[in-house]
């Protein structure tokens, strides 16, 4: 049996909104790894972000953070890619004017100012996304200019204009809908151009000696795009975006409806 190597979301992929994992997606990521086959995070999430509870349960052999701005394998960071202070103060001077609240990832923290996290709990509690949701994602919050240091990975903003609108304002950046899929279109992902899941992917593989044609990618968001289009065997889940199941090649049933187990049966792994 070829050893693959698999790349998966979190969030709408493996673990639903309210923050739970099917049962029939824990035992088929067990029964892969038992298989041989090595299972990867590859998420919007900066590492300490990712649900304890989660690492707990599978030992995962890698992580992809932050959208591909750092890269683990088998407990060694083998990439990272940082925000320069320039493209820092450039998304702050088109937020800043449409009052969105930055935040910015680190590998441990989320960074911020007060006002900035007050403004978007203030977001969160108007969007009805939720306290716990809210308290998931804010819990490691570090007060400090991001401009003035050297470990940004990635930027969030919430409550600007629509998602298309922002597009054309962000010159010189990847932008993604927000992976968070109770908040509205004024809530994106920024990365610097060319840093993507996919980017992040290639750099795991190359260290791993891996062939591309050995991955697989699967995700239901915006930001899985890249992911799904680079990887060997691409997979949308049942509930993904329209626009990833177009670009997919198989796609899954939902979350909910044992979609991991049963692409996993379906490409072999289990």
């Amino acid at each position: 049996m070829t050893k693959k190597y698999v790349f998966l979301d979190i969030d709408g992929t493996l673990v639903d909104y309210s923050g739970r994992m099917p049962e029939s997606a824990e035992r088929a990521l067990s029964a892969a790894r038992e298989n041989g086959h090595r299972l990867i995070l590859c998420t919007g999430r900066f590492y300490s972000q990712i649900y304890g509870w989660l690492l707990e349960m599978i030992p995962f052999d890698g992580f992809v953070t932050s959208s591909g701005a750092h890269v683990r394998l088998d407990g060694r960071t083998v990439f990272t890619h940082y925000f320069p202070g320039d493209m820092i103060r450039e998304l702050r001077r088109v937020c800043g004017p449409l009052g969105a609240p930055l935040m910015f990832h680190t590998d441990r923290h989320l960074v911020t100012t007060k006002e900035e996290l007050d403004a978007a709990r203030d977001f969160f509690g108007r969007s009805g996304a939720g306290k716990d949701a809210c308290d998931a994602l804010f819990g490691q919050v570090e007060f400090a200019r991001a401009e003035e240091m050297d470990c940004i990975e990635k930027a969030v903003y919430y409550g600007a204009k629509p998602f298309a609108e922002m597009r054309k304002l962000f010159s010189g950046f990847a932008l993604d809908p927000y992976s968070y899929k109770h908040l509205p279109d004024t809530c994106g992902e920024v990365m610097p151009a060319g840093v993507t899941k996919a980017l992040g992917i290639s750099k795991l593989l190359e260290y791993a000696g891996a062939d591309r044609n050995d991955s697989i990618g699967i995700g239901d968001g915006g930001n899985d795009l890249e992911m799904i289009k680079y990887c060997g065997t691409g997979v949308a889940m049942g509930n993904a975006s329209d626009a990833l199941k177009r670009e997919a090649d198989l796609v899954t049933t939902d979350i909910g409806d044992n979609g991991i187990a049963n692409v996993f049966e379906r490409l072999g792994l289990i």
